[in-house]
């Protein structure tokens, strides 16, 4: 299939080059790189590999928007103690539920069967303790605690 290919492209190549015009001796066929050879479409393969490093930057984000969650829904908020005692038992729980979820995945992937839904559930613990957080506040905390979940996350 190859040669077919690289042989109909050479063809092509040579039909236009004989007509003797300046764009059909720049022109080249698809698929033919600078150096005369076909270009490879990317393999199953690779496909997979792009697919598992996109997954991975989304995880990798998602887990770094959890870690920092708290303190950036929190910016601008005065806390009394009690709250404050409250929203560190919050994220203490999160915390934990955030690492039992990176053991199990960490064991998936050791046995083969990696966790496809990892950035889903990550997200789901993010939109809980947002929910928890969110509650522990009054009304005019809970304003600002609004303003600051809709303001775009910093990069």
């Amino acid at each position: 299939m190859k040669r077919v290919l690289i042989i109909a492209a050479a063809t092509a190549l040579l039909v236009l080059m004989s007509t003797g015009s300046a764009e059909a001796q720049k022109a080249k066929p698809s698929g033919v790189a600078k150096s005369g050879k076909m270009a490879k479409a990317p393999s199953a393969k690779a496909e997979g590999k792009a697919a598992d490093k996109a997954e991975d930057r989304a995880e990798k984000a998602a887990k770094k928007e959890f870690k920092s969650q708290p303190h950036e829904l929190l910016k601008g908020i005065k806390l009394t103690s009690t709250e404050k005692k409250q929203v560190e038992d919050i994220e203490k729980r999160y915390n934990d539920q955030f690492k039992a979820l990176e053991k199990q995945e960490d064991q998936a992937e050791k046995s083969g069967t990696p966790m496809s839904d990892a950035t889903q559930r990550i997200a789901a613990l993010r939109d809980q303790e947002r929910n928890d957080l969110r509650g522990v506040l009054t009304p005019a905390q809970q304003a600002q605690f609004d303003k600051n979940a809709s303001a775009p996350p910093k990069r």
